[in-house]
């Protein structure tokens, strides 16, 4: 049951997007981060190029699963989104903890 759940809201969000936005989605987000291997199953099936989940990974690389790349913490002032966004500094926040 929570298999036909979890694949109608996939389905779902890509068919709201399309009709919205008029394109077609390609990355999609677990909501909460949250994510198993049967749901990132479906994200593939349903046709999504990359997905972004919870996790510590922040850096991408070639050994990096696409269907459940790590996402950040939303910045929380304009300063850090600066900071975090401006390359200057790969990895710093991450060894101050802050990511």
């Amino acid at each position: 049951h929570r298999g036909n759940v979890a694949q109608s809201e996939i389905e779902g969000c890509a068919e709201a997007l399309r009709r919205e936005l008029g394109m077609e989605p390609e990355l999609f987000s677990f909501p909460y981060g949250r994510w198993c291997d049967e749901t990132r199953d479906m994200v593939i099936a349903a046709g999504w190029q990359s997905a972004v989940a919870s996790g510590n990974h922040l850096r991408v690389g070639e050994g990096s699963d696409w269907y459940a790349v790590s996402r950040g913490d939303t910045p929380r002032t304009m300063t850090e989104l600066r900071f975090v966004t401006s390359g200057a500094y790969p990895g710093t926040l991450e060894l101050l903890g802050l990511m």
